[in-house]
């Protein structure tokens, strides 16, 4: 069975970002597109902040999954 820490969540809410962490996944990201603010996606656990559903899959290929980090648009 594959293992979930392998797996990335991509939401514009709170609870998106809650059911993320909740599932276990090591990418939660956040796009700042939705209907929740920057602090509220990270309150829910965000890993990464996303000014664009575009920028996902750039994330997907350069990140060591495991590794908690916030987009430079976060910063």
């Amino acid at each position: 069975m594959p293992d979930v820490r392998q797996v990335a969540v991509i939401g514009d809410s709170e609870s998106d970002m809650l059911c993320g962490k909740r599932a276990g996944a090591s990418i939660v990201a956040g796009v700042m597109t939705g209907v929740h603010s920057r602090e509220r996606l990270l309150k829910g656990g965000a890993t990464h902040i996303l000014d664009s559903i575009a920028d996902f899959p750039n994330l997907i290929l350069s990140d060591d999954l495991g590794t908690t980090q916030v987009a430079s648009s976060a910063r």
